[in-house]
């Protein structure tokens, strides 16, 4: 016999809330997880733990005697996890990271320095080749984080928004569009756009343009954002403006 710790706060939240959906939402689980850890549970113990009455689960003697030991087995677990943190343990482990946005790694840098300050005995892994799959990635255990541009429909990764920004254009100081407060659509069609790759994800084309209806007379993908500044400044022979990618830019050149 095995059981787990998450056969005990199984028991336990079940127990509390009279039913494996709502111990689901207190567990951050799906119904049909739960279902499975409690039949595994019932299997290894040989008894049934719950039975159903009214569409409400009511605890067996077996899963009486279960709960008394779950609850004392966690109560101890909280316990240790206090006493640890009042010695003020250092956290140890390791963190890999990925970002689908390349702007991220103007400001990410800055608030990674800060965490390896607070949390020295931690590794924080940047995994590069996950950039164009995070949510892969994070299925298949080869992540522990995500920043992402655009959330996903899966109960089993949590979305946490950061921050919202705005999709602005760079242009040269002669450029027209510096006469505007903002740019429509159709202000697209005899220009010229560069943005980082896959433009795929971007959130001008995606989002603005194409809906519209409209395709700019050039699309250019360069990678470095240092390269992208200076064709801006370049003049009306190269391409002339930037794109962020889904939502997150660059402000405008001085």
């Amino acid at each position: 016999m095995h059981l787990e710790i998450r056969h005990l706060k199984l028991v336990a939240a079940v127990a509390e809330t009279g039913s494996i959906t709502r111990a689901g939402s207190r567990l951050h689980l799906t119904q049909s997880a739960l279902s499975h850890q409690l039949r595994d549970a019932e299997e290894q113990l040989g008894v049934p733990l719950f039975e159903r009455r009214n569409a409400r689960m009511f605890l067996t003697s077996a899963g009486e005697r279960l709960l008394q030991a779950a609850r004392a087995v966690l109560a101890e677990l909280d316990r240790a996890a206090s006493d640890i943190q009042k010695n003020d343990a250092p956290a140890q482990g390791l963190i890999r990271i990925s970002t689908q946005c390349h702007t991220a790694y103007h400001w990410f840098p800055p608030q990674l320095i800060r965490f390896q300050k607070k949390f020295p005995g931690v590794e924080v892994q940047l995994v590069i080749e996950a950039t164009n799959n995070p949510f892969e990635a994070l299925l298949d255990g080869k992540l522990d984080l995500a920043l992402i541009c655009d959330p996903i429909r899966n109960r089993k990764i949590r979305y946490t928004p950061l921050f919202e920004d705005d999709v602005v254009i760079v242009v040269p100081r002669n450029h027209h569009f510096t006469q505007k407060s903002f740019a429509a659509p159709e202000d697209f069609a005899t220009e010229n756009v560069l943005l980082y790759p896959p433009r795929a994800d971007s959130t001008l084309l995606r989002k603005v343009l194409e809906p519209a209806g409209i395709q700019p007379r050039k699309v250019q993908e360069v990678l470095l954002t240092e390269v992208i500044l200076e064709m801006v400044i370049g003049g009306s022979e190269l391409p002339r403006y930037l794109d962020g990618p889904s939502g997150h830019s660059l402000p405008p050149v001085p």
